[in-house]
């Protein structure tokens, strides 16, 4: 019975095993910034390329992969669009969003409580508020392929 036990075991573990799923994988600095898996859609801009290509992955290998026939391979990929995933970055517009919230907040706090605005904290919150609309300009929602910034294939 142990015998029969083991072996339903082993059966089991080797058979799950080759279930795992391929997955492109964006590190920094050894840092997992998020995963793209097959059938999920990508957006990425090839080198010497000024366009995006978008559309859903059909395929991962060990260096490349493809969207429908087109195979692209990774050390090809000059940036990725990380637009609605979630990454390991600082989100610089979502931090954007909090200094202009912030900014408007202070001014009508002020109002609110004595009457009148403070040239002080006017100052301070125009400062919020400009900061805020500048990082909605500058974000890191493109993660641009480097020496420190790669994009690896693995099995997950």
């Amino acid at each position: 019975m142990k015998y029969l036990l083991f072996c339903i075991a082993f059966v089991l573990m080797f058979s799950l095993s080759g279930y795992s799923q391929k997955q492109l994988v964006l590190v920094k600095k050894n840092k997992v910034i998020t995963r793209i898996s097959e059938g999920e859609l990508i957006r990425f801009r090839r080198k010497g390329q000024e366009h995006f290509t978008k559309g859903y992955i059909t395929g991962i290998q060990q260096e490349s992969f493809r969207i429908n026939e087109d195979t692209t391979y990774l050390y090809n990929i000059a940036a990725i669009d990380l637009r609605g995933r979630p990454n390991a970055n600082f989100k610089v517009r979502q931090s954007g969003i909090m200094l202009i919230m912030a900014g408007s907040a202070l001014v009508l706090i002020n109002v609110i409580n004595s009457q009148d605005l403070n040239p002080g904290i006017a100052a301070v919150s125009g400062a919020f508020i400009a900061t805020g609309i500048f990082m909605q300009f500058v974000n890191n929602d493109i993660y641009k392929i480097s020496h420190r910034r790669k994009v690896i294939s693995m099995k997950y």
